[in-house]
C-alpha cells in the first residue's frame, strides 16, 4: 500500500485563521474544502498519470484507489493505492495463433508469451493463463505489477504530489475569497 497525505502546515494554518479571521470557522472550512477538492483531484490525476505510463486500464485503477476526506474537525485527506498484483487481463494484450502477445508499459514494447490463452469461463472472467509445461496442465495466471507499484514509480510519484500541492494552493484561494465576499456561508 502507498499513499499520499493532503494537509497544511502550522504556518500556512495561522496565516489562513489570520485572513479569516472575521469569518466565524472560515479557516477550518475554507481548508477542509481546498483538501477534498484536492483528494478529488489527485485521485483522478494520478489514474492520468499511471496510464500514461503503463498500459492498466482505468477502471482497475480506480478500484484500487480509495480516499479519505477531511472535515473542520480533522484537516487531513488521504489518498491510498492498495491491491495486489493486477491480472495481465487488466494491461493491453492481443490473442495470437502461438500465444498472446502483451504490453504493461507504454515504452518498453510488447513481449510474447508463447503458449498463454485466454480462459473465458464465467469464473474466471476472461483470465490470461499460460501452460507451464507441455501437458495440458499445470496451468498460471499471468500478473503485471500492482497500482501501489505502478504509482510509486520514479516518473509519477513526484509528479502526482507536485500536482496536487498546486491544486490545494489554488483551491485555498478560491475557498478564502468565496468565504470573504459571503459568497458561502
Amino acid at each position: 500500500m502507498i499513499s499520499l497525505t493532503i494537509g497544511f502546515d502550522k504556518t500556512k494554518q495561522a496565516a489562513v485563521e489570520a485572513a479569516l479571521s472575521g469569518v466565524k470557522n472560515g479557516a477550518p472550512r475554507a481548508m477542509s474544502r481546498a483538501i477534498n477538492r484536492a483528494v478529488a483531484f489527485g485521485k483522478t490525476r494520478s489514474s492520468k498519470l499511471v496510464r500514461e505510463e503503463y498500459t492498466i486500464n482505468a477502471g482497475a485503477m480506480k478500484r484500487a484507489t480509495g480516499t479519505t476526506k477531511a472535515s473542520v474537525n480533522r484537516l487531513v485527506g488521504i489518498i491510498d493505492w492498495k491491491s495486489r498484483q493486477k491480472q495481465m487481463r487488466n494491461f493491453q494484450y492481443r490473442k495470437t495463433k502461438k500465444g498472446i502477445s502483451v504490453a504493461v508499459k507504454r515504452a518498453g514494447g510488447r513481449k510474447f508469451i508463447p503458449r498463454a490463452f485466454i480462459n473465458n469461463l464465467h469464473s474466471s472472467g476472461g483470465a490470461i493463463l499460460r501452460r507451464l509445461g507441455k501437458e495440458r496442465y499445470p496451468l498460471k495466471v499471468l500478473h503485471g505489477p500492482s497500482v501501489p507499484q505502478m504509482t510509486g514509480n520514479v516518473n509519477v510519484e513526484p509528479q502526482i504530489r507536485k500536482d496536487v500541492e498546486d491544486k490545494l494552493n489554488e483551491r485555498l484561494k478560491h475557498e478564502m475569497n468565496v468565504l470573504m465576499r459571503g459568497i458561502v456561508r
